[in-house]
């Protein structure tokens, strides 16, 4: 007999594996805002597919294109990962969104 055990999931809410434009800005930079793709979204933040490593902690303020609609945030990084050379997936979670821009997020992702 074997006893398969599956990884728990620790997210507050579900993701969509989706590739949606992303603009956004880190705040402790001077460079303007820079242009990226999401890899997945969900109610709790997003995972923007970027050229560049970013800091974990640091704040973002950004706005990504959701069923016709721009919804703006500000978030942090909580995960940098290296998916390929020069390419890395930022996972960002929302610290600051709209209740309708995040009940349309939670809509979308489910």
């Amino acid at each position: 007999n074997r006893i398969c055990l599956m990884p728990v999931e620790r997210r507050a809410f579900p993701r969509l594996d989706e590739n949606l434009p992303v603009r956004f800005k880190v705040l402790s930079e001077t460079n303007g805002s820079v242009a990226g793709v999401t890899s997945n979204i969900g109610g709790g933040g997003i995972a923007v597919c970027y050229l560049e490593p970013l800091e974990i902690g640091a704040r973002i303020l950004g706005e990504v294109d959701v069923a016709q609609t721009t919804v703006r945030f500000t978030g942090r990084t909580v995960r940098v990962e290296e998916v390929g050379l020069g390419h890395y997936e930022i996972g960002v979670e929302f610290l600051e969104i709209d209740d309708k821009s995040h009940e349309l997020i939670l809509s979308y992702a489910s």
